[in-house]
Protein backbone atom coordinates (compact mmCIF):
# COMPACT_ATOMS: atom_id res chain seq x y z
CA UNK A 1 0.00 0.00 0.00
CA UNK A 2 1.07 3.54 -0.64
CA UNK A 3 2.06 5.60 2.39
CA UNK A 4 0.06 8.83 2.74
CA UNK A 5 1.14 12.05 4.41
CA UNK A 6 -0.77 11.34 7.58
CA UNK A 7 -0.24 7.57 7.88
CA UNK A 8 -0.61 4.27 6.17
CA UNK A 9 -3.79 2.50 5.12
CA UNK A 10 -3.21 -0.12 7.81
CA UNK A 11 -3.57 2.52 10.53
CA UNK A 12 -7.19 2.93 9.43
CA UNK A 13 -8.03 -0.72 10.09
CA UNK A 14 -9.43 -1.17 13.62
CA UNK A 15 -7.48 -3.58 15.78
CA UNK A 16 -10.70 -5.09 17.11
CA UNK A 17 -11.07 -6.78 13.75
CA UNK A 18 -8.53 -9.29 15.09
CA UNK A 19 -10.77 -10.71 17.88
CA UNK A 20 -13.87 -10.54 15.67
CA UNK A 21 -12.20 -12.51 12.89
CA UNK A 22 -10.43 -14.77 15.38
CA UNK A 23 -13.59 -15.84 17.21
CA UNK A 24 -15.55 -16.04 13.97
CA UNK A 25 -13.00 -18.25 12.24
CA UNK A 26 -12.45 -20.43 15.30
CA UNK A 27 -16.22 -20.85 15.79
CA UNK A 28 -16.70 -21.76 12.15
CA UNK A 29 -13.78 -24.14 11.69
CA UNK A 30 -13.79 -25.73 15.16
CA UNK A 31 -17.40 -26.88 15.00
CA UNK A 32 -19.12 -28.79 17.75
CA UNK A 33 -17.42 -29.24 21.08
CA UNK A 34 -13.95 -28.50 19.65
CA UNK A 35 -14.18 -24.75 20.09
CA UNK A 36 -15.67 -25.00 23.59
CA UNK A 37 -13.01 -27.52 24.57
CA UNK A 38 -10.30 -25.18 23.32
CA UNK A 39 -11.80 -22.23 25.20
CA UNK A 40 -12.11 -24.07 28.49
CA UNK A 41 -8.74 -25.80 28.23
CA UNK A 42 -6.05 -24.94 30.76
CA UNK A 43 -3.64 -22.29 29.42
CA UNK A 44 -1.38 -21.64 32.44
CA UNK A 45 -1.33 -21.02 36.19
CA UNK A 46 -0.48 -17.81 38.00
CA UNK A 47 1.10 -18.58 41.37
CA UNK A 48 -0.40 -16.62 44.23
CA UNK A 49 0.41 -16.77 47.94
CA UNK A 50 -0.06 -20.49 48.55
CA UNK A 51 -2.57 -20.95 45.72
CA UNK A 52 -2.51 -20.87 41.97
CA UNK A 53 -4.90 -19.00 39.72
CA UNK A 54 -5.82 -20.99 36.62
CA UNK A 55 -6.13 -19.13 33.33
CA UNK A 56 -8.14 -20.87 30.63
CA UNK A 57 -8.38 -20.03 26.92
CA UNK A 58 -11.58 -17.99 27.29
CA UNK A 59 -10.17 -15.76 30.04
CA UNK A 60 -6.92 -15.30 28.13
CA UNK A 61 -8.89 -14.27 25.04
CA UNK A 62 -10.95 -11.79 27.10
CA UNK A 63 -7.78 -10.24 28.54
CA UNK A 64 -6.16 -9.91 25.11
CA UNK A 65 -9.35 -8.47 23.56
CA UNK A 66 -9.70 -5.92 26.34
CA UNK A 67 -6.06 -4.86 25.92
CA UNK A 68 -6.68 -4.47 22.18
CA UNK A 69 -9.69 -2.24 22.98
CA UNK A 70 -7.52 -0.12 25.28
CA UNK A 71 -4.91 0.27 22.53
CA UNK A 72 -7.62 1.14 20.01
CA UNK A 73 -9.01 3.86 22.28
CA UNK A 74 -5.52 5.30 22.76
CA UNK A 75 -5.08 5.35 18.97
CA UNK A 76 -8.27 7.41 18.59
CA UNK A 77 -6.70 10.29 20.51
CA UNK A 78 -4.42 11.06 17.56
CA UNK A 79 -5.54 13.80 15.20
CA UNK A 80 -4.72 12.08 11.96
CA UNK A 81 -6.96 12.13 8.93
CA UNK A 82 -6.75 8.36 9.25
CA UNK A 83 -8.59 8.42 12.60
CA UNK A 84 -11.92 9.28 10.94
CA UNK A 85 -11.44 6.42 8.49
CA UNK A 86 -10.61 4.18 11.45
CA UNK A 87 -13.88 5.19 13.12
CA UNK A 88 -15.84 4.52 9.93
CA UNK A 89 -14.30 1.04 9.71
CA UNK A 90 -15.07 0.55 13.42
CA UNK A 91 -18.74 1.26 12.74
CA UNK A 92 -18.71 -1.25 9.88
CA UNK A 93 -17.08 -3.88 12.09
CA UNK A 94 -19.58 -3.22 14.89
CA UNK A 95 -22.61 -3.43 12.61
CA UNK A 96 -21.24 -6.50 10.84
CA UNK A 97 -20.40 -8.34 14.05
CA UNK A 98 -23.77 -7.43 15.63
CA UNK A 99 -25.57 -8.67 12.52
CA UNK A 100 -23.46 -11.84 12.45
CA UNK A 101 -24.23 -12.47 16.13
CA UNK A 102 -27.96 -12.28 15.49
CA UNK A 103 -27.99 -14.26 12.23
CA UNK A 104 -25.24 -16.90 12.39
CA UNK A 105 -25.91 -19.66 14.87
CA UNK A 106 -22.26 -20.68 15.27
CA UNK A 107 -21.46 -17.13 16.50
CA UNK A 108 -24.20 -17.00 19.12
CA UNK A 109 -21.99 -17.39 22.17
CA UNK A 110 -21.15 -15.33 25.23
CA UNK A 111 -17.62 -14.82 23.99
CA UNK A 112 -18.69 -13.37 20.64
CA UNK A 113 -21.28 -11.18 22.38
CA UNK A 114 -18.45 -9.82 24.53
CA UNK A 115 -16.48 -9.01 21.37
CA UNK A 116 -19.54 -7.25 19.90
CA UNK A 117 -19.82 -5.16 23.09
CA UNK A 118 -16.11 -4.28 22.78
CA UNK A 119 -16.67 -3.07 19.21
CA UNK A 120 -19.64 -1.01 20.44
CA UNK A 121 -17.45 0.62 23.11
CA UNK A 122 -14.74 1.24 20.51
CA UNK A 123 -17.14 3.04 18.17
CA UNK A 124 -18.57 5.42 20.73
CA UNK A 125 -15.36 6.00 22.68
CA UNK A 126 -13.48 6.72 19.46
CA UNK A 127 -16.01 9.26 18.23
CA UNK A 128 -16.23 10.90 21.65
CA UNK A 129 -12.45 11.21 22.05
CA UNK A 130 -12.03 12.51 18.50
CA UNK A 131 -14.78 15.10 19.00
CA UNK A 132 -13.29 16.26 22.30
CA UNK A 133 -9.79 16.45 20.81
CA UNK A 134 -11.04 18.43 17.81
CA UNK A 135 -13.02 20.88 19.98
CA UNK A 136 -9.97 21.40 22.20
CA UNK A 137 -7.87 22.04 19.11
CA UNK A 138 -10.45 24.52 17.76
CA UNK A 139 -10.56 26.31 21.13
CA UNK A 140 -6.77 26.56 21.16
CA UNK A 141 -6.77 28.06 17.64
CA UNK A 142 -9.44 30.60 18.64
CA UNK A 143 -7.39 31.63 21.66
CA UNK A 144 -4.29 32.09 19.47
CA UNK A 145 -6.26 34.31 17.08
CA UNK A 146 -7.60 36.35 20.03
CA UNK A 147 -4.10 36.77 21.46
CA UNK A 148 -2.79 37.92 18.08
CA UNK A 149 -5.65 40.41 17.80
CA UNK A 150 -4.80 41.79 21.25
CA UNK A 151 -1.09 42.10 20.44
CA UNK A 152 -1.30 43.54 16.93
CA UNK A 153 -2.77 47.04 16.67
CA UNK A 154 -5.79 47.44 14.46
CA UNK A 155 -4.53 48.67 11.10
CA UNK A 156 -7.76 49.84 9.66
Amino acid sequence: MQETEKGSFFEAIPLLAIPVIGVGAASYFMTGAGFETWLTSHAFDVPLSGNSFTIDGRFLFLIISTLILMWEILRSAYNHTISMQNHAFSVIIFLGSAFAFTQLQFLQSQLFLFVVVLTFIDVFAGFYITAKTRSRKTTARTEVVNIRADIEPNRG
